[in-house]
This record gives structure tokens, C-alpha cells and sequence, in this order.
């Protein structure tokens, strides 16, 4: 769906009772956005950061066990 018309407008001209109905047909997911949350989780893990712990968490963690 083209970025210059609003969901509503399309919604309205389409004659769809819902707007839930026109985003179903007439939407849909990039490569490049289904791409994304795959890299940031490659990023994450590359980085050596474990789950639900943040950077600065980990190099603090480090520096208690030695």
C-alpha cells in the first residue's frame, strides 16, 4: 500500500466494513523488513550479550569473576 493514502482512505474507497479486512488483501511484509529482527538478533548475539541482559550488564558480570 502506497504511503501518500491513509489506511482509512482506502478502507473508505474500497467499501471494506473494516479496516482489518483492507490490511489483510492489501498489505504486506518487506524482505527487508522480514530481515530485520534476523539481523538485530545476529548483532545481539554477536555481541556475547545472553538473553534479557544487556551490555553493560554482561562486562559488570565479567568483572565479578575475576
Amino acid at each position: 500500500m502506497n504511503h501518500t493514502h491513509s489506511q482509512k482512505d482506502a478502507q473508505y474507497r474500497l467499501r471494506h466494513a473494516n479496516l482489518k479486512t483492507t490490511m489483510d488483501i492489501y498489505t504486506h511484509i518487506s524482505k527487508d523488513r522480514k530481515r530485520a529482527p534476523i539481523l538485530k538478533l545476529d548483532e545481539f548475539s554477536a555481541s556475547g550479550a545472553t538473553f534479557g541482559a544487556t551490555k553493560q550488564e554482561e562486562t559488570k558480570k565479567e568483572r565479578q569473576e575475576h
